[in-house]
């Protein structure tokens, strides 16, 4: 079976790169890490990775939320979301994208393998 790519979106480069460390350890084809929604948009366009994972606190002008009802508008990529705040209104933005899980920092490799594989499976099961 073909590795699948994963995105990560994540402005804090510690929390990025331990997490590219453990998709990779865990099998993933990861994506060098951008920090902001612009660049995830113009990622997802030419690389079209199977998942996102991606912070709603973004650097630059559109944050996780925004960026991520876009990816799934346009290429139908599911998103899990990683937050460290508990912003309300964020939270519940972030619940009304399809397809999308959120984990709430701090969190662990097994947190993450948890998510990836559940929301993999879910997508899959959504198309049939």
């Amino acid at each position: 079976e073909e590795k699948k790519r994963i995105l990560i979106v994540e402005d804090e480069s510690i929390i990025a790169m331990s997490l590219q460390t453990i998709l990779e350890m865990s099998g993933y084809d990861v994506c060098k890490p951008l920090s902001t929604g612009e660049q995830a948009l113009e990622k997802v366009e030419e690389e079209r990775p199977d998942l996102v994972i991606m912070d709603i606190v973004l650097a630059g002008r559109t944050n996780g939320v925004e960026a991520a009802k876009q990816i799934r508008s346009r290429y139908d990529i599911p998103v899990i979301f990683i937050t460290g705040f508990d912003d309300e209104d964020l939270l519940k933005d972030a619940e009304q994208v399809k397809s999308s899980l959120l984990l709430l920092k701090p969190f662990g490799p097994d947190d993450i393998e948890v998510a990836i594989d559940s929301i993999l499976n879910g997508h899959k099961s959504d198309d049939r």
